[in-house]
C-alpha cells in the first residue's frame, strides 16, 4: 500500500500501480482491483452483473509457469477528505478462479532453484494534483 496526506483542499490524487505478476499455466488472467482505504475505485458499469472493479490481462499465461507480465493501472481519483487526513491506496490481485494461483514480483514456478525464473519489482505511485 501507499499513503498520502493531501496538503490542499479539493485535490485529486493520481494513483498508479505498476505490478509484475506471475501466474500458473492456464490462468486466464489475473485481475487487479484498486482501493482507496477500503473503497473500490476505477470501477466500470456492471451492465449484466459482471465484475466491474477490475482490470485484467485478457489472455492466458504460457505453459511454462515461468511467465511474468506487467499490469499497469492509473486512475485520477477525487476523494472526499479533510486536510491532514491520510489516504491509503492499494491494489488487490486475484486469480481467474480458485484453481489458479497468482504471484507478485516472481514467476509462479520460481522456487529459488530455477535458473530461468524471474525476480522483478513492482511500484505504487501517488501524486497530489492540487484543486
Amino acid at each position: 500500500c501507499v499513503k498520502i496526506t493531501p496538503r490542499k483542499a479539493s485535490s485529486k490524487i493520481l494513483f498508479t500501480a505498476n505490478l509484475m505478476v506471475g501466474g500458473k499455466d492456464g490462468n486466464a488472467g489475473p485481475k487487479i482491483k484498486l482501493l482507496r482505504d477500503s473503497t473500490s475505485i476505477a470501477i466500470g458499469d456492471n451492465g449484466s452483473n459482471n465484475n466491474v472493479d477490475e482490470a485484467t490481462f485478457g489472455n492466458h499465461f504460457s505453459t511454462t509457469d515461468l511467465d511474468c507480465r506487467q499490469m499497469s493501472v492509473t486512475v485520477l481519483d477525487s476523494p472526499s477528505y479533510s486536510l491532514n487526513d491520510e489516504i491509503t491506496y492499494k491494489p488487490q490481485i486475484r486469480s481467474e478462479s480458485g484453481s489458479h494461483s497468482t504471484t507478485i514480483n516472481k514467476a509462479f514456478l520460481d522456487n529459488n532453484a530455477q535458473t530461468s525464473g524471474l525476480r522483478l519489482f513492482s511500484n505504487l505511485i501517488v501524486m497530489e494534483i492540487a484543486g
